[in-house]
Parts: C-alpha cells; sequence; structure tokens
C-alpha cells in the first residue's frame, strides 16, 4: 500500500515539477545592461544679452558635441551683439535655428514653445540668461563650469513624464517648476470651480431637479479630475528630504494609489530592515516612481504588486502587474515601459552596482527585478 502510495506521490511531483519548468521555458527574461542612450538630441538656449558666454557655448558645443542634431537659441531681447553671434554661427552649421520671443511667460516655462519648434528626441535646455543673471561677476569659463559638468556626464538623467513622445533632460528646478505650473495654474482653479458648485448647489431649488443633476454630475466629474491631477503631481514632483524609513516612504507613495484612483497597489516588505544612504533611498523611491508612473500613464494595468526584501548580500524589489497589451507595445515608447526609462534606471542603478531584469509571464505577468548590494547601499560603521 505504501509503495503504491510513494509512486502515486511521486507522479504528482513529477507532473507539477514539469509544469514549473514548462513556466520558466515559456516566460521571456529581458536583461538590461547598462549602457549609454544616444537619442538624437535637441538643444535649446535660452539667452539674453550673454555675448560673451554665448560664443563661448556655440564654439565648445559645435565642436565637441556631434550627437546634437539641432540648436534653437531662444532670444528674450538682447541689446547686445547676441544676436549678431546667433547669425554668424546660423552661418557657419545649418544646425543652428533662431527663435525670438517678445516676452516672457508668467512661471518662465518654455516647454510649450519649445515642443513646436525641435524635433529631437532628447531635449536639453539650458537657461544662460538666468545662469548669467544669478553670477554677474564671475569669470566667463567659471561661470560657464555647470554646463561643463552637463557635457562631461555620458548620460544625463532622464525624464520621460512630462511629454510621453518626448525625453526631456529636466534637473531639479525644472521639475519644482512644472509641479508649481500644474498645481497653481490648473488644480487650485479647478478647486476653487469645485467650491463654487457646491455653493452653487445650495442655492438650487429642490423642484429644480434637472439642473441639481447637471450640477451635481458637473461637481463629480472636476472632483475625479483634481483627484488625477494630485495623482500626476505627486509623481513628477522631485524627491528631496527623506522623512523616516525607506519602507514608509514606499508604503506611503503606495497609499495613494489605492482604489480610490481605479487601480490596485499592494506592497509587502520581507527581511530584517537596515538603514541606507539618503542617496540610495531617493534613488530607490526614484525607480519605483519612475515605473510606478510608466505603468499608470499608459494604463498597463489595474494591479501592481512590489515586494521589497533585505538580505544579507543585496537588497532585492520586485514590481510586478498584470499587462493589459500585447507584446510589441510592451517596451515600445509610444504605449509601453519606455526604452528610454528602462535603461534611464538601469544607468542609474549601474553607479552603485545595481542590476535590473525584466521577466514576461504568459498571461502578460510582468515582472521587474531589482537588485543592488548591499555594501554599497548601507551607512558605514565607524
Amino acid at each position: 500500500m505504501n509503495r503504491y502510495m510513494y509512486i502515486g506521490l511521486s507522479g504528482i511531483a513529477l507532473l507539477i515539477a514539469g509544469f514549473l519548468i514548462y513556466k520558466k521555458i515559456k516566460a521571456q527574461v529581458i536583461d538590461f545592461k547598462a549602457e549609454k542612450i544616444t537619442p538624437r538630441v535637441s538643444l535649446v538656449l535660452v539667452v539674453k544679452n550673454n555675448e560673451k558666454i554665448l560664443r563661448y557655448a556655440m564654439s565648445r558645443m559645435l565642436r565637441e558635441r556631434k550627437d546634437i542634431e539641432e540648436i534653437l537659441i531662444m532670444d528674450l531681447g538682447s541689446i547686445d551683439s547676441t544676436l549678431d553671434i546667433i547669425r554668424e554661427f546660423m552661418e557657419k552649421d545649418l544646425r543652428v535655428k533662431f527663435l525670438k520671443i517678445t516676452h516672457r511667460t508668467i512661471t518662465e516655462n518654455y516647454f510649450s514653445i519649445i515642443r513646436g519648434q525641435v524635433h529631437g528626441e532628447s531635449i536639453l535646455v539650458l537657461d544662460l540668461y538666468k545662469l548669467g543673471t544669478e553670477n554677474p561677476n564671475v569669470y566667463v569659463p567659471d561661470l560657464f563650469k555647470p554646463l561643463n559638468q552637463v557635457l562631461v556626464k555620458e548620460v544625463p538623467k532622464s525624464d520621460s513624464r512630462i511629454d510621453g513622445s518626448k525625453l526631456l533632460y529636466l534637473d531639479e528646478h525644472e521639475r519644482k517648476k512644472n509641479s508649481y505650473v500644474i498645481k497653481e495654474y490648473i488644480v487650485d482653479p479647478i478647486y476653487k470651480i469645485h467650491s463654487s458648485m457646491e455653493k452653487l448647489l445650495g442655492e438650487i431649488k429642490e423642484e429644480d431637479s434637472s439642473l441639481r443633476e447637471q450640477t451635481i454630475d458637473v461637481q463629480q466629474y472636476l472632483h475625479r479630475t483634481m483627484k488625477d491631477l494630485n495623482m500626476l503631481l505627486h509623481l513628477i514632483s522631485p524627491i528631496e528630504n527623506i522623512e523616516g524609513n525607506l519602507d514608509e516612504n514606499i508604503i506611503d507613495m503606495f497609499k495613494i494609489y489605492g482604489e480610490e484612483h481605479r487601480i490596485s497597489v499592494k506592497c509587502k516588505v520581507l527581511g530584517s530592515r537596515k538603514e541606507f544612504k539618503d542617496s540610495i533611498n531617493i534613488l530607490i523611491l526614484e525607480v519605483i516612481q519612475d515605473l510606478l508612473y510608466t505603468v499608470i500613464q499608459y494604463n498597463l494595468s489595474s494591479n501592481i504588486e512590489v515586494f521589497e526584501r533585505y538580505g544579507n548580500r543585496h537588497y532585492n524589489l520586485l514590481f510586478k502587474y498584470d499587462c493589459i497589451c500585447d507584446e510589441k507595445a510592451l517596451l515600445s515608447p509610444e504605449s509601453g515601459l519606455s526604452y528610454y526609462v528602462l535603461h534611464s534606471i538601469q544607468n542609474r542603478l549601474s553607479l552603485v552596482g545595481g542590476k535590473m531584469r525584466i521577466r514576461i509571464k504568459p498571461q502578460w505577468k510582468v515582472n521587474i527585478f531589482i537588485q543592488l548590494p548591499m555594501e554599497s547601499a548601507t551607512l558605514l560603521k565607524n
């Protein structure tokens, strides 16, 4: 009897093992390695009375950066020889274009103008006017040190979250500015309209049911819009100060995107927590922020899970979601996890010895596995 039971259990075990092997073979594994991203680059220079710094910048750009496809110079009303220098470089190089701006927007946000003027996959914006006015008494080569630092980096930190079809290189200042624009000029006015509708609803007589229903419908629409905009605002805002430990920040980030946003987000922490450097905490939160927003932005999934595990040698992060698109759309820049977003993440991870792997299982279950060595992540104890 025991022998038959043993044979039966062995058969079941073999069937289970065969099924697991089949699933592993069927799964598609994408192992991302750090590599230089070389998309078509458009450079935008914002100038006003910057004759010295502009000549220095243009000479260096055209001489050393062959990967720049076009250079758009936006002049804000120069009265020195800046315009003559622009014409000089336009005659020397066909990549140079000129755009005169008659007035500056209140928020100094140039991106609405830029999108219609340049065609590169990547846009690098350098505000020479602001750089010059903030440092008026500094010798020109030292004044241009921030630009030098940008030029020597192989891959600037990328951000594709402002426009899905473009890749914008934005610094922390630009993120703050875009967050400010969304809050002050979109979210707050909608909130005021919503409050006015609330007041109007109280003044409508009960017998006027048609107007009451229409007002309620508009109010509900505005409420949903504010929720979506607040989600966007949270995800494009720069991560600056870390209060509390990493796990608390991750859990807080996911609390915002619960059922009220029509998406199920779960987060689990495994293992004994360890203290990381602030730079590592920010890196991990930025990676989750990038992945979370990209999945939500392209409506790839309604169910996301994150598993965070502290091991003895590695910190592991598993980002899982059920994809609702086909294989071609999964990794395309237009409708999936952007090639540039993924490689930007891997390039940042590689600076601290981190790795990223993507595994696509049957039924379009996608696992993004991220690993960081503990020796480069934890605080050194003296």
